[in-house]
């Protein structure tokens, strides 16, 4: 047995030339899955799998963030007082990070603040709780299609839904996308 690069994952070598090998993916939760991989045309699994792990080594090792991308920000929606001064976006390797606060008039629920390019976008919604200034609680969530939506505004001494003027709220946030450097095992 050895153990790959690819997260808490074992690959299971058999000896001798091959051309085949499986790979068990284990999860906290004592899950486990398994898949094959053969290589194509290389002539034996080992010489793959060095190949893979060591491009993938290569590949987190010198992988250079993104610069920041600023968020299109929604109309009404300015940047906050806080934290960058223009709220943005980028990537490094397969994680996406935003950045920033916001300033706006909340007017109803599921406001939308900013969009991003699809590159950036996560498999599923991702959202985050914010805590604010003035007993205030939102959720904030990072949708598949690319948007940035303040769902809601609770005051946490009424429990009652806010509307009205929000000079800060943050939308940091980060959330993993497969990208160019990322490839699946199969």
């Amino acid at each position: 047995m050895a153990t790959s690069v690819f997260n808490q994952d074992t690959l299971i070598r058999p000896t001798g030339a091959s051309s085949q090998a499986h790979l068990v993916e284990l999860s906290g939760s004592s899950n486990f899955s398994a898949s094959s991989i053969t290589c194509g045309g290389s002539a034996n699994i080992d010489e793959y799998i060095d190949n893979q792990v060591i491009n993938k080594q290569t590949a987190d090792s010198v992988l250079i963030p993104e610069p920041w991308q600023p968020l299109s920000l929604s109309p009404g929606v300015t940047a906050g007082q806080f934290e960058r001064a223009v709220p943005s976006i980028r990537l490094h390797g397969t994680r996406v990070y935003v950045e920033g606060s916001i300033s706006f008039n909340k007017t109803s629920a599921g406001d939308t603040v900013a969009t991003f390019d699809s590159k950036y976008r996560p498999e599923q919604n991702v959202y985050i709780l914010v805590a604010l200034t003035g007993y205030r609680i939102a959720r904030v969530c990072y949708t598949r299609t690319g948007n940035i939506i303040v769902e809601w505004v609770y005051q946490l001494d009424s429990t009652d839904a806010y509307t009205g003027n929000l000079t800060w709220l943050t939308i940091s946030a980060s959330w993993d996308v497969l990208n160019k450097y990322e490839k699946p095992i199969q």
